[in-house]
């Protein structure tokens, strides 16, 4: 015990020197990314596991599907069970949920327990998606909150990199049990380290000695969906909502984009994207918190915009690959910015709800773009919805405008 209360007590003093690599923001950065790469071990490789069990394409296709509306479903819960209960013990709880699930598609073939096991492992995701950004903040000095959730991305930006080709030659060298296995041990192991984190969150447990969380807690009693989802950050997520809707057009239509028009190793648009992302997000970061969202949201959404439009005209590699790059600069920019305000608005003893809200309109936008897409891309082909996600991102913008754009919190760093 006493030792847990010293790793507490040196959590607590990192936090208070104002340092952003401290030790909590740094576990928490090892958990994110072993429980980002645990998924994205197996993300490509789901389909293929359940053609080998004899389930149907389309059947696969809505069991894979499950993960996103379970996402969905649950993500407005994530945030009121993390402004309530320990961070710590329910990011640790979604680290064992998605290792357990992981395990679990090895371990049947019934389509119905396979079922129960994605959205077993889609709860655990969404919790952890949640809860571990939230815990995270609460290490991030005031000051440094756009760079600090810059910089936490990043883990779930490398694990989404590499985790695919990892997943890919572990397949080649250990077969679909052995690579299942791997993917399940990085969520356990995301489990083991989180146990050496703190049992309260610095931030929350210094605004309820202080009586802010009770201030907070007690104008949202009775008030249920307030508690489930923050109107004061709706416009922010409905902003970064279509940044996720370009996010799931590109996923669903690029490669066949690409191939329709003779386009050859598509497959480097994600690495150039990734690659210039991870670059970009800790900058974009600095700038909010030294200059305020506006500074960031303008150019970066018109520059994602524009390389939707440049992407809907690619008939090389180059250009595809510029198009990557304006991508990445401009959703590196924003995003995170855009979730650090939601942050900013909430308080730390709201940081759970605000963070789902915003997670809401990722999940809203992801979920959607390829279903939208389908039809697009049906009636007008695929240049029309490349330029419908510009033209979204620009009606974003606007949106913004109208309710965010003028703030005082926007337009000055603090």
């Amino acid at each position: 015990m006493s030792s847990g209360q010293g790793r507490g007590a040196s959590h607590g003093t990192d936090r208070g020197t104002g340092q952003l690599w401290n030790s909590g923001f740094i576990l928490l950065s090892v958990v994110n990314f072993c429980n980002a790469f645990s998924f994205f071990m197996i993300v490509t490789l789901l389909s293929g596991h359940l053609g080998s069990l004899g389930i149907a394409p389309e059947a696969a296709g809505i069991i894979i599907g499950l993960f996103s509306i379970t996402s969905l479903v649950i993500r407005p819960a994530t945030g009121f069970l993390t402004d309530r209960l320990s961070r710590k013990w329910l990011v640790a709880a979604a680290a064992l949920i998605t290792g357990i699930a992981t395990l679990g598609y090895l371990f049947t073939d019934s389509v119905l327990l396979i079922v129960l096991i994605r959205i077993l492992h889609g709860t655990g995701f969404c919790i952890n998606g949640t809860a571990v950004v939230s815990y995270a903040c609460s290490f991030i000095p005031k000051d440094r909150l756009g760079e600090g959730v810059g910089f936490f991305g990043l883990s779930q930006v490398l694990s989404g990199a590499i985790g695919p080709a990892i997943g890919a030659m572990a397949m080649e060298r250990f077969g679909i049990q052995g690579t299942f296995l791997l993917a399940s041990l990085m969520a356990f192991t995301g489990f083991a380290v989180v146990l050496f984190l703190p049992a309260k969150d610095p931030k929350k447990e210094q605004d309820e000695k202080s009586g802010t969380g009770r201030a907070q807690g007690a104008s949202a009693k009775g008030l249920l969906l307030r508690n489930l989802v923050m109107p004061e950050v709706l416009s922010l997520s409905a902003a970064g909502s279509c940044f996720s809707f370009m996010n799931g057009v590109i996923s669903a239509y690029l490669v066949e984009y690409c191939l329709s028009n003779g386009i050859e190793k598509s497959s480097l648009y994600f690495t150039a994207y990734s690659v210039i992302l991870f670059l970009v997000r800790p900058f974009s970061g600095r700038l909010m918190d030294r200059y305020g969202l506006d500074r960031v949201m303008y150019p970066g959404t018109i520059i994602a915009a524009l390389s939707m439009a440049v992407l809907s005209g690619a008939r090389s590699l180059p250009v595809l690959l510029a198009a990557a790059a304006l991508r990445a600069i401009g959703q590196g920019a924003v995003h995170p910015s855009l979730q650090a305000a939601c942050v900013k608005k909430a308080g730390a003893a709201k940081t759970g709800v605000a963070n789902s809200t915003f997670y809401l309109g990722g999940d809203v936008g992801q979920g959607f773009g390829p279903i939208v897409g389908g039809f697009v891309v049906g009636s007008f082909g695929h240049r029309a919805i490349f330029l419908t996600g510009a033209a979204l991102l620009l009606a974003g913008l606007v949106l913004y405008r109208l309710t965010e754009g003028k703030s005082r919190d926007n337009t000055a760093g603090e």
